[in-house]
Order: structure tokens, then C-alpha cells, then sequence
């Protein structure tokens, strides 16, 4: 089990686009985003590595029948997963800081009734339920 650490200006760790992104080194975030911190365990969540497959199948079968997000029908399926898996979740959210992080949760995640779901070096929240302020 792994614990990962958000801090932020705000009362609620959720952003507007509904999701929580934790590092999974606190000192990368404890001194730049605010005082209030929240942690999330990984107990709760599963790889994106072991829903690659559902991202790609899901981006491909969406984009033949222009179900993605505008501006992203370019990208592939692989794309979009690899992009789902950034290599430095603090400086490179890919694909968190766009509205395509809506379509994961919607048409892959949500489906899958899965909450949270973990990175090469973080974690991905979209239930606030599982995340604990301290």
C-alpha cells in the first residue's frame, strides 16, 4: 500500500473538473500548492497500466463515431493511454489537465465503477470520499 500527498489553496481537494491528482512524493508538492494537505492509499485504486488496454479499445471505438473530446480526434488510442500514465504526474499531467480526463472517467473509469486510479509516480481521484484531509 502506498500513500500519496496533494496540498492545495482550497477546503476540498477535488478540482473543478472533478478529480484529485496526489503525488506520491510529498516533498515534490508540500511547499508549492498551499497548507491544506490530503492523502490518499492506494488500496483504493487501480493501475492505469491494467486498463491500457480498455483506454485504447474505448478512445478508438469513441473517436470512429466522434465521441471524443474536440480538438483531440487526432490522437490515437495509444496516445491517450500512454498520456493517461504521464512520466511526472506534478510537471506533466498530460492528459489531467485537460477535459479529456472527463472522457476517461465517463466512458472508461465510471463504466468500470473504479474511483481512483494510480500513475508511474501518483494517484488520480475522482471519489472525495476516499480521500482523507490531515
Amino acid at each position: 500500500m502506498t500513500t500519496y500527498y496533494r496540498f492545495t489553496v482550497n477546503e476540498t481537494a477535488m478540482s473543478d473538473w472533478g478529480h484529485a491528482m496526489f503525488a506520491e512524493d510529498r516533498d515534490t508538492v508540500s511547499d508549492c500548492y498551499g497548507e491544506n494537505e490530503f492523502r490518499f492509499s492506494s488500496e483504493d485504486a487501480v493501475s492505469v497500466e491494467d486498463i491500457n488496454d480498455d483506454i485504447i479499445s474505448q478512445w478508438e471505438e469513441d473517436r470512429k463515431n466522434w465521441l471524443v473530446p474536440l480538438d483531440y480526434e487526432y490522437l490515437t488510442g495509444e496516445q491517450i493511454a500512454k498520456s493517461a500514465n504521464p512520466v511526472n504526474i506534478v510537471n506533466g499531467a498530460e492528459l489531467y489537465d485537460t477535459e479529456v480526463v472527463e472522457w476517461l472517467y465517463n466512458r472508461v473509469l465510471a463504466p468500470k465503477s473504479i474511483m481512483a486510479i494510480t500513475t508511474n509516480d501518483g494517484a488520480v481521484v475522482f471519489d472525495e470520499s476516499l480521500i482523507k484531509r490531515i
